[in-house]
């Protein structure tokens, strides 16, 4: 892998400065339309006064010979006495990571909670952070800014799944309430004293969060923890396996699983879907078909009382294991000048794998979802199709007022 220069990594950096720039002005002068605020007679101006700054100055500085004499000064700090400045360096990492906290809580706060003007300030603390860690541990610069990256998202994103836990009476967001009365449900003739229908949207989510109805009298912040602690340990159980299977040293195993990590909360991706990609990831072999079709229908059984479009990606998840990990090549060589059909057997012979796999899935998932039906007490057993008779707002796909950026475009975006 090519070293990255110091000067290569500051101007990557200010480019990327100079962006973010751009859309915290953007980002602010819609905030301050939206309180209605006249943007020219607020101390509003000052804060987009240092957003252009930033990004002018860092325009000049990318181009400019002084990014050479700063590069050289870093690079002389790393060959200055360690025994001093190492305290410094600590002492910046600290910082620098509590004042995105700080800022964030206690100056932009709920006034302006826009992504891009808090991601300028972690672009400013990152660097901080990746020069500390650099002349601390003498390692590349690439690879102290990804740590450094990495290891903050995955604590704020961590931060971000707790504090949802609270002994609040009132709901903590969109239909909490009726999630937790569907988890009930599973328990219904303990806590309501009659046999209820369960739920037919999500059965394996409400599964999940009812396993604290085992207990009685838990308390509602209990009930809550719970729920954060499914996001945080199956989030983070998809990530380690897939880390995992790419057979790294420790190091690059813990960036991978953060990476990964961040990754699917980005959709996010439910936790209750991540338990069939934990079962794929760990128990899916080449090596192992049979044990692998076991976790496939296992994985698929499990889809079955999960969504409905999720039904194969149990199969498709292992069929893609197999066709990374196995070359086509194996089974097409033709050794010894063997005929051309025998070539084409080998090839058949090595899809068919797949195919038994991808059948087995399906098959399984559509069993699990027959049963679930008949067992959950539903009489209108069309509600579990409403997913394909609901109405859809297809101005959604595009940009729009209740989600700016459009599923379409998210989708470009993260593939």
């Amino acid at each position: 892998m090519e070293t990255v220069s110091t000067k290569k990594f500051l101007q990557t950096w200010l480019w990327a400065l100079t962006v973010v720039s751009a859309l915290a002005i953007l980002q602010t002068i819609q905030r301050t339309a939206e309180l209605e605020i006249a943007l020219f007679r607020s101390k509003w101006i000052g804060l987009v006064g240092v957003f252009a700054l930033t990004a002018v100055v860092a325009v000049w500085f990318s181009f400019s010979p002084f990014l050479d004499r700063i590069a050289t000064w870093l690079e002389k700090l790393e060959t200055a006495s360690r025994s001093i400045l190492r305290i410094t360096h600590y002492a910046l990492l600290i910082f620098s990571f509590l004042s995105i906290f700080l800022i964030r809580l206690y100056v932009f706060g709920s006034i302006l909670p826009q992504v891009t003007p808090i991601l300028w300030v972690f672009l400013w603390a990152s660097l901080i952070q990746s020069i500390a860690l650099k002349l601390l541990r003498k390692m590349e610069w690439g690879t102290a800014f990804a740590i450094v990256v990495l290891a903050q998202g995955f604590i704020f994103q961590t931060w971000g799944i707790f504090a949802a836990t609270s002994a609040d009476p009132f709901s903590m967001g969109y239909s909490e309430a009726g999630r937790h009365y569907y988890a009930s449900l599973f328990f219904s003739e303990k806590l309501y004293g009659m046999d209820l229908p369960l739920p037919f949207l999500h059965p394996s989510r409400y599964l999940l969060l009812s396993i604290p109805f085992l207990i009685d009298g838990l308390p509602l912040w209990f009930h809550r923890f719970w729920q954060a602690f499914l996001w945080f340990s199956l989030t983070l159980g998809s990530a380690y396996f897939l880390a995992r299977r790419m057979k790294m040293d420790k190091g690059m195993t813990a960036l991978v699983t953060a990476w990964a990590f961040l990754f699917f909360f980005q959709g996010a991706v439910y936790y209750h879907l991540h338990v069939m990609v934990i079962l794929i990831l760990a128990g899916v072999s080449v090596k192992h078909p049979w044990r692998s079709l076991i976790f496939i229908i296992l994985a698929s059984i499990w889809a079955g009382i999960s969504r409905v479009n999720w039904f194969p990606v149990p199969a498709m998840l292992a069929v893609a294991i197999y066709v990374l990990e196995t070359p086509i090549s194996a089974h097409a060589a033709v050794p010894g000048g063997e005929d051309a059909a025998l070539s084409k057997k080998r090839i058949w012979k090595y899809w068919l794998t797949p195919f038994l796999w991808g059948i087995s899935g399906v098959a399984s998932a559509l069993i699990s979802q027959f049963a679930y039906i008949q067992s959950s007490g539903n009489d209108d057993v069309t509600a579990f199709g409403s997913s394909f008779t609901s109405q859809l707002i297809w101005s959604r796909l595009l940009p729009n007022e209740t989600f700016p950026m459009g599923i379409l475009p998210g989708i470009l975006l993260v593939s």
